[in-house]
């Protein structure tokens, strides 16, 4: 039994290493798309802006897709071959 929750434990730990990474990537892309810390590199017209804007998008695109995530990550990490 303890065998088969290590193996679950380590099937949910494939995810939770995602969201990490895209917590840190929305915290990033809203500190460099912020005008009031950036100025206008910040705006919307600048190369820059654009940029984080899209960095943005994606690590949104994380959360926005959770169950989805979940569902074809677990198998993928129970799988034995």
């Amino acid at each position: 039994m303890m065998k088969a929750i290590q193996r679950f434990g380590g099937a949910m730990f494939v995810p939770v290493m995602l969201f990490t990474f895209a917590g840190v990537v929305i915290g990033l892309g809203t500190l460099f798309t912020t005008s009031s810390l950036m100025g206008p590199l910040a705006a919307e017209s600048s190369a820059w802006g654009q940029f984080w804007r899209v960095v943005l998008a994606g690590g949104w695109t994380v959360f926005n897709q959770l169950p989805l995530l979940f569902a074809a990550s677990l198998p993928i990490g129970l799988a034995r071959k």
